[in-house]
């Protein structure tokens, strides 16, 4: 039995070995998130927090990303009027930061598919104000970064502001539900 233990321990360090966890550059790596209404769209970026991946034989095996939602930022417009956007997005109409537990949103992946050509098919949980969802996402991995869209539909997460598909008669206010993310993923060198 002692035998037995002493090669399941050899085993299990030497499958540590062939696969690795990094650690994701915060100040390289970033979110650009895009909303669409009726009248045009929005656009800015959110920060990463924190993140890994989990890196065999040079394939991605899995990963997370932590999103500081404090950190949302509107470039598309500046001055008074991309704050007074980030101010409403950072609100309870939105993604309510200042409650416990929605200061920050995660993705999870759940499976990683190689495709070939540094392609991965992904899908992963992604958590908002405490709700988890699937999601899916193609990533695309050149000289060691990761990039990747992931849409989803913010009423998933009970974000109904301005949306067509809980409120009638908003004419031109309406707001789309499917929020696009650009994912720009940068392990730490």
């Amino acid at each position: 039995m002692h035998n037995l233990v002493k090669v399941f321990v050899s085993l299990a360090f030497i499958s540590s070995l062939s696969a690795s966890v990094v650690k994701l550059d915060t100040a390289k790596s970033g979110v650009k998130w895009t909303g669409t209404k009726v009248t045009g769209k929005h656009f800015g970026t959110v920060a990463l927090k924190s993140g890994q991946l989990e890196i065999e034989k040079g394939i991605l095996k899995s990963g997370l990303a932590v999103v500081d939602m404090k950190t949302i930022k509107v470039t598309d417009i500046s001055g008074e009027y991309a704050q007074k956007l980030a101010n409403h997005l950072n609100s309870k109409d939105f993604f309510a930061v200042d409650v416990k537990g929605n200061e920050v949103a995660t993705f999870k992946t759940t499976s990683v598919k190689p495709m070939g050509k540094g392609t991965y098919k992904v899908k992963g949980a992604l958590t908002i104000k405490k709700k988890t969802e699937e999601v899916n996402l193609t990533l695309k991995e050149v000289k060691g970064s990761f990039t990747g869209e992931l849409k989803f539909n913010r009423t998933k997460f009970g974000i109904r502001y301005g949306s067509g598909s809980f409120f009638s008669d908003l004419g031109d206010k309406m707001i789309n539900d499917e929020v696009t993310l650009e994912l720009n993923l940068n392990p730490k060198k």
